[in-house]
């Protein structure tokens, strides 16, 4: 719902049930009475009076409130849809040692996955032994950092971090290796 909850409640669903409950009363007062044809007729139709616009301030948002639990059904808002991050082409630019178009494909990666830690270590890995460029290597371990929510992701990362920058070599499947 647009509004919030408590104005939809005092605007709509409050006057709604108060004239649906007005209009089944009468409708039920109306049939204990009893009476003739006309009398009986004009009661009745007295009754709708109330029960129409009831129905019609209840609509919308009843009707919002089942849409949204369909809607919750097919379309869960926690599900991430975007595709599997796909390691192949930065790594085959590195052996190509066209090390800035790997460098572009794993911030495409981290782009559509800001918190696969693969990618922030591959990274690390190619801007302080392959480029020799510290500059991008900070870069990508604060923004790590920032986005990384794991704790034992972010402790890798500061790790491999630390170890780049005093210039050690990493084994050469600390990042392949991880998931």
């Amino acid at each position: 719902m647009d509004e919030p909850l408590k104005t939809v409640l005092l605007k709509r669903v409050l006057p709604g049930l108060i004239l649906l409950a007005m209009g089944f009363a009468s409708l039920y007062f109306t049939d204990r009475r009893g009476g003739e044809g006309l009398v009986v007729g004009v009661r009745t139709l007295a009754s709708f009076v109330f029960l129409l616009p009831g129905a019609i301030f209840l609509a919308h948002p009843v009707a919002t409130l089942i849409a949204t639990q369909f809607a919750n059904i097919l379309y869960p808002e926690d599900h991430d849809y975007s595709p599997p991050p796909l390691y192949r082409l930065p790594e085959m630019y590195i052996r190509q040692n066209r090390h800035g178009d790997a460098v572009q494909e794993y911030q495409k990666i981290l782009h559509h996955h800001p918190r696969e830690i693969r990618a922030y270590l591959a990274l690390l890995e190619v801007a302080f032994q392959l480029m020799q460029d510290p500059v991008l290597g900070e870069k990508t371990y604060r923004t790590g950092l920032r986005r990384l929510k794991n704790v034992g992701d972010r402790v890798k990362l500061e790790e491999t971090y630390q170890a780049l920058r005093a210039g050690a070599p990493l084994p050469s499947s600390s990042i392949e290796s991880y998931p």
